[in-house]
């Protein structure tokens, strides 16, 4: 990483600390959901619009607007959705608790998939389709669930040292 991804990323920090402060997600659930289905299509429409986005490179896609934009429209329909389905909401609460391992090794996974994807299925990565983004995401965070998890196992099965 270096301090161009760290400075696209710094928005998204500051926007979830503005609406925690003022209580915006309180008021998302009073949105009905036939707006936010509607939400949902033009998330889609805008996403294809801006191209490819990798924070990683710097690269926001066509329109550094629609980038941001989609990020929180994106962001708004996840945390409505999870107040519509508990269970989901108590699987993001573990991301949000592990949010930092994540970001340390997610990369792997994400390298790990993009080679199976390109030497094994023979796929080009510059026209990747949203439906093999969202099996990469799902495998991705399932890698990182795995790792986390079974660390946090190793952690807590270790004896306290007496150093007296």
């Amino acid at each position: 990483f270096c301090i161009d991804s760290t400075l696209m990323g710094l928005p998204f920090y500051i926007f979830g600390y503005i609406c925690k402060k003022y209580s915006i997600f309180d008021y998302l659930k009073q949105v009905p959901i036939i707006l936010w289905i509607l939400f949902g299509i033009l998330y889609y429409v805008l996403c294809m619009k801006n191209g490819s986005v990798a924070m990683h490179t710097g690269n926001a896609g066509n329109h550094l607007f629609l980038f941001y934009f989609n990020a929180i429209l994106g962001s708004f329909i996840l945390i409505d959705i999870t107040h519509l389905l508990p269970s989901f909401y108590s699987w993001l609460q573990w991301i949000g608790k592990n949010t930092l391992s994540i970001l340390l090794i997610h990369i792997y996974f994400v390298l790990i998939c993009k080679a199976i994807y390109q030497f094994i299925f023979h796929l080009d990565l510059t026209q990747i389709p949203l439906w093999l983004s969202l099996i990469t995401t799902v495998l991705v965070m399932s890698g990182c669930m795995v790792c986390i998890t079974s660390y946090e196992r190793i952690i807590s099965h270790k004896k306290k040292q007496n150093y007296a």
